[in-house]
């Protein structure tokens, strides 16, 4: 029985780490972007004013 509980118990930490790593993932990734995305704007108006 109490092998049972710790399986699952152990089974539902896994997912939520899982979870929380992928969305800390998802979150750097999009922080990249964005980023990356802000340069580029900001390079191309940039270059448009010169």
């Amino acid at each position: 029985m109490w092998i049972t509980i710790v399986v699952v118990v152990i089974a539902v930490l896994i997912t939520i780490i899982t979870a929380i790593i992928t969305t800390i993932a998802l979150a750097i990734t999009t922080a990249i972007a964005i980023t990356h995305v802000l340069r580029r704007l900001s390079w191309l108006t940039h270059m448009q004013s010169l």
